[in-house]
């Protein structure tokens, strides 16, 4: 009877072990996925903020080109 108590203890470590070994690897996984959340978030921020400049520097643009009709073809008029 304790043989197979024994036995019965020795398989369920195993089982432990690898459930340990899981937990372990789960946390290196959910670290390197935390550094990459943030990474992607950073260029995200990044990307945000050039499509900002470029809105604002087509805009600059469209005014000087209406601008420059005006002032050349309307008011030649």
């Amino acid at each position: 009877m304790f043989v197979e108590v024994s036995d019965m203890v020795n398989r369920q470590q195993e089982v432990i072990d690898s459930i340990d070994t899981a937990v372990e690897e789960t946390q290196v996984h959910v670290e390197s996925g935390r550094k990459e959340v943030n990474t992607a978030i950073v260029y995200r921020i990044k990307a945000r903020k050039k499509l900002w400049i470029i809105l604002f520097i087509s805009i600059i643009i469209i005014v000087i080109i209406v601008l420059i009709i005006y002032f050349t073809v309307i008011k030649k008029k």
